[in-house]
C-alpha cells in the first residue's frame, strides 16, 4: 500500500490470514498533525473524550477507530505500525513505534515507544470494552523528558522546569475524561533535576515566618530584591525581581491513587540551601491540593531552622503560607525544652 493523505505518506501491508479470518498490518508513517483533523467542535469537546489530545497516546486515534467492537471472528492479530512524527496538542512525538493487538472487544498498545520533548516515553495500554463500562489500564514511563517543553502548550505552562522522570502505573473506569479522573487508581512516582517551581517562593515564605518569630513586619513582595543569607539567618526577602520561582537540584515523590486522589508521604525538594519535606494530597479532578512541608535551612552541612508551610489552593495556582499553628507549637516547643534543659530536666522531654 502506497498512500498520501495532505502531507502525510504511508506505505505498508495488510492481509486477511489464518482462521477465524485475522487482519494483520505493518505501516511506516513519515508524519502526521492529527489536530487538523478535528473540527473547531471536537477540538473544543476534546477534552471529555477518554481519548482527548491531552491524554492520547500516538496510535491512539487509530485503535480507537479500528476498535468498534469487530466480531470475534475476525480478531485483530499483532499489527506493528512506524511514526517518523505525531503532532497531538499539545504533544509532539518522533520515532514512534507501536504494536496494536485487537481481540473480543479488548484493544492493547504493547509495546509502544517513542521520543518526545527531549526524553523517551514507553508505555503499555489497555483498552477493555467487554462489559458495560470501559476499563482503561496503563503502565506508563517518561525519561529525560524537558518538563518545560512538555507543559508548554497545557493549563500547566511555566509551572515546572528542569529534566524529570515519571512512571504511572493505575487503572481506571469510564468513556469520558471525567469519569476516568474519579476512577483513576494506582501508583506514581516523579523525579526531576536543576529546574524551577514557578509560582512558589519557598525562600520568601521561609523568611516572611522568620519575621513573624521574630514578632517584625513582613516586607511586601514588591520590595526591592536581596539576597538570601542563609548562613547569617537574617530576613533578606528576594522579592520584586519577577514571578516567584523556587530553584532545586532535585525533587522526588511518590503517590498512592485512590479514586482519582494522589496521596503522598515523601516528598521531597532540595538545593544548596533549602531542603523540604512533606506530604499531602492532590485531588486530580478538582485540582484541589493540601500539603504539609516542613522547609530546612542549611549551611555548612548544618540545620539552620526549620519551618512549617501549608501549601493549599489548586496545583494551577498554589497558595504557599507558613503553619502558623505548627509554627507556634514548635515554638513552645522549643521554649520547654530551653527551661527543662537550664532545670536540668531535659530528659523529662522527649523528642
Amino acid at each position: 500500500m502506497l498512500v498520501q493523505l495532505d502531507d502525510t505518506h504511508l506505505k505498508g501491508s495488510a492481509a486477511l490470514s489464518g482462521e477465524p479470518r485475522a487482519l494483520k498490518f505493518t505501516l511506516t508513517v513519515d508524519q502526521i498533525d492529527l489536530d487538523r483533523y478535528l473540527s473547531a467542535d471536537k477540538r473544543a469537546a476534546a477534552p471529555k473524550s477518554l481519548l482527548s489530545p491531552r491524554r492520547r497516546l500516538p496510535g491512539h486515534r487509530r485503535s480507537r477507530a479500528r476498535r468498534a467492537r469487530p466480531p470475534s471472528s475476525c480478531p485483530t492479530r499483532p499489527a506493528r505500525s512506524r511514526l517518523g512524527a505525531v503532532h497531538f496538542s499539545p504533544l509532539d512525538f518522533s520515532t514512534v513505534r507501536l504494536t496494536l493487538a485487537s481481540k473480543d472487544n479488548v484493544v492493547r498498545l504493547y509495546p509502544a515507544v517513542a521520543q518526545i520533548d527531549g526524553g523517551n516515553y514507553s508505555g503499555n495500554i489497555t483498552l477493555d470494552n467487554r462489559g458495560a463500562t470501559p476499563i482503561l489500564s496503563m503502565d506508563e514511563h517518561l525519561s529525560g523528558v524537558d518538563m518545560t517543553r512538555l507543559l508548554a502548550a497545557t493549563p500547566y505552562r511555566g509551572r515546572l522546569s528542569g529534566h524529570g522522570n515519571v512512571n504511572l502505573k493505575a487503572t481506571a473506569h469510564g468513556s469520558a475524561l471525567d469519569a476516568v479522573m474519579q476512577t483513576l487508581n494506582g501508583h506514581f512516582d516523579a523525579s526531576l533535576s536543576d529546574g524551577y517551581l514557578e509560582g512558589i517562593d519557598l525562600e520568601y515564605e521561609l523568611a516572611a515566618a522568620q519575621a513573624l518569630i521574630k514578632h517584625e513586619p513582613i516586607p511586601p513582595r514588591s520590595a526591592p530584591a536581596r539576597t538570601f543569607d542563609a548562613a547569617k539567618m537574617t530576613a533578606d526577602i528576594p522579592t520584586g525581581a519577577g514571578p516567584a520561582r523556587t530553584p532545586f537540584d532535585a525533587v522526588k515523590m511518590s503517590a498512592e491513587i485512590s479514586s482519582g486522589v494522589a496521596r503522598t508521604t515523601d516528598l521531597i525538594i532540595a538545593s544548596p540551601v533549602l531542603r523540604v519535606a512533606g506530604q499531602g494530597s492532590a485531588n486530580l479532578p478538582t485540582k484541589a491540593i493540601d500539603f504539609q512541608l516542613l522547609a530546612s535551612l542549611k549551611a555548612s552541612g548544618a540545620t539552620l531552622a526549620d519551618i512549617p508551610l501549608k501549601v493549599t489552593g489548586t496545583y494551577v495556582d498554589p497558595t504557599v503560607r507558613p503553619d502558623l499553628e505548627a509554627l507556634a507549637k514548635g515554638e513552645l516547643k522549643q521554649k520547654l525544652k530551653d527551661v527543662l534543659k537550664k532545670n536540668g530536666l531535659q530528659g523529662l522531654f522527649g523528642k
